[in-house]
């Protein structure tokens, strides 16, 4: 197999695979998205976390934890690389002295809009913008995979 394109030598049960082509839908997206991320100095682990901050403000490192579905020692390992590169700030709760409150500073909230414009273009490139019926399916097709077999 090469490039972006199912190569004509895959195997037709590979081709009807759901597992063969969700990773293969991951790999494309993750390396566009790297490319695309790279001017902007992160990496598609690190703009989850942007996103979350931009959108529903500061959160302590174990709340990005849980809202990302990631262990709290990867956590600290993104927030350690974006505080490096002075795109968020951890100030201490001062609800629970022993947490951290993560915050974007002004150079995080530019990197993440810049990011989400990256974002925007690689989508539409895949699935005819932002609010076409293939990228709504897709949502809600993914959406009821990752749903536990309990809600569906």
């Amino acid at each position: 197999m090469a490039g972006d394109v199912l190569d004509e030598r895959t195997p037709e049960a590979l081709r009807r695979s759901t597992g063969f082509l969700v990773t293969r839908a991951h790999f494309r997206a993750h390396r566009e998205f790297l490319a695309g991320l790279a001017p902007i100095g992160i990496e598609p682990r690190h703009y989850g976390s942007m996103r979350v901050l931009r959108t529903i403000g500061p959160v302590t490192q174990g709340q990005l934890a849980v809202l990302l579905d990631v262990s709290p020692a990867t956590v600290v390992q993104m927030v350690d690389h974006l505080e490096a590169a002075g795109l968020v700030a951890r100030e201490r709760d001062p609800a629970d002295r022993r947490a951290y409150r993560l915050h974007l500073t002004s150079a995080g909230a530019r990197a993440a809009s810049a990011a989400t414009e990256v974002a925007g273009v690689i989508h539409e490139g895949w699935l005819s913008g932002p609010r076409s019926r293939q990228r709504t399916d897709l949502v809600r097709l993914l959406t009821l995979l990752l749903s536990d077999a309990d809600e569906a």
